[in-house]
């Protein structure tokens, strides 16, 4: 009776806080704006605590599986190990990519380190019961201690791209990413090792050039604004709604265009949808439209994006 009951509450509740949601999908433009570098090479990266040579090639195995529409994106062309200071001979550096026919070429610095401490927490355990309706009650509580470790991965790179055809950097950041893993003696779960965890960092920092450098694959989570106000066909508004919680968006989209009523919130969602089908000029003007109702950071958000994508 006590299982039957909670099964039938937790769909309930899931359901009720279900977002009015549309997933999109889209490519987007390198970050710093970058483009033409396809033809690249990968330095050995200089680090004090880290093997250069293995950085670049996991960055350059990260370059070598980008793809655009199904194909590669970057051509990694191979350069013999320079001995040469990259920043003070970066003159060399130009001529060399120049020779080789190279677009870009990337280089930096990077270190990284794990640090690990021990320590205990407190626990507590219910030794004695008492059944009492839907929910069993905890008479006695007793308290242990158990011992813990906890693992800080940290991954500290600065990248830098040089344009050979400008012959300058054209692309310069540091990144830092930090990881963290704890475990404790009364948890049956199997430990991260430390090279996992710093693997982890390296692989959101390496993400995080990528993204940078090359288009990318961007997947939104983006809420319809469920504001009835002014709408005429309510219902017709808030089935839509409902689809959109249901995870039919489509159905959504066909219930919003079938609304007359042309309110902020109506053309939002219009715009939403338009944009989703990847009718871009109609959801700029749609987003636009909604914006001139009401000022609405969600709008503006939403006519950046738009206009970001189709620059």
């Amino acid at each position: 009776m006590k299982q039957a009951l909670l099964l039938g509450i937790i769909p309930a509740l899931l359901l009720s806080c279900a977002k009015p949601k549309v997933d999109l999908v889209y490519t987007a433009k390198p970050r710093a704006g970058i483009e033409g570098i396809r033809k690249i090479t990968v330095l050995p990266f200089k680090s004090n605590t880290l093997d250069g040579d293995t950085v670049a090639s996991e960055i350059e195995s990260d370059l070598i599986l980008t793809e655009v529409q199904g194909r590669p994106y970057f051509h990694l062309i191979p350069v013999e190990n320079l001995m040469i200071d990259y920043d003070l001979d970066r003159a060399k550096l130009i001529e060399i990519g120049r020779r080789e026919g190279l677009d870009g070429i990337l280089y930096g610095h990077a270190d990284g380190w794990v640090e690990v401490s021990y320590y205990t927490e407190k626990r507590r355990r219910c030794v004695r019961w008492e059944e009492k309706g839907i929910f069993d009650r905890c008479l006695k509580y007793q308290t242990y201690w158990v011992s813990c470790q906890k693992m800080v991965a940290t991954f500290r790179i600065s990248p830098k791209l040089i344009s050979v055809k400008e012959g300058k950097i054209v692309y310069s950041r540091n990144i830092e990413k930090v990881k963290r893993a704890a475990t404790c003696s009364d948890v049956p779960r199997k430990q991260i090792s430390a090279v996992q965890l710093m693997s982890q960092a390296k692989e959101e920092a390496y993400r995080e050039i990528l993204m940078d450098i090359a288009p990318h694959v961007v997947r939104e989570e983006i809420l319809f604004i469920d504001d009835p106000e002014g709408v005429a066909e309510v219902k017709i508004f808030e089935e839509a709604i409902q689809e959109a919680k249901n995870g039919r968006s489509d159905r959504s989209c066909s219930l919003f265009r079938k609304i007359r009523s042309k309110t902020y919130a109506v053309l939002y969602n219009l715009g939403l949808c338009a944009e989703m089908e990847g009718r871009l000029k109609e959801a700029l003007k749609f987003y636009r439209s909604s914006l001139n109702l009401k000022r609405d950071e969600r709008t503006r958000r939403s006519i950046n994006r738009v206009r970001s994508r189709m620059d």
